[in-house]
């Protein structure tokens, strides 16, 4: 499972914000993203839209994925390009 929790480094450590509940196991690993401020097509997401992008990579794990052409397609449907 992977989950995604935003955090800030402070005196050269990883502090998270908040992780409502959720207990990080001794030796667990982790990946980081480290975003770089002057690039100005950083990821920097509300909590909400964090949420979000958490339940659907939770989603993806469960395998409940659709098809990227076939979203495509549909999505084209619907504006009336196709």
């Amino acid at each position: 499972m992977a989950t995604l929790i935003h955090g800030k480094v402070h005196n050269g450590r990883v502090e998270v914000e908040e992780l409502e509940g959720y207990e990080l196991p001794e030796g667990a690993e982790v990946t980081l993203f480290i975003r770089d401020d002057e690039d100005e097509n950083g990821v920097d997401l509300p909590p909400d839209e964090l949420a979000e992008l958490n339940d659907r990579v939770e989603a993806a794990e469960r395998g409940e994925v659709v098809d990227g052409e076939a979203y495509l397609r549909e999505l084209r449907r619907r504006s009336g390009r196709e």
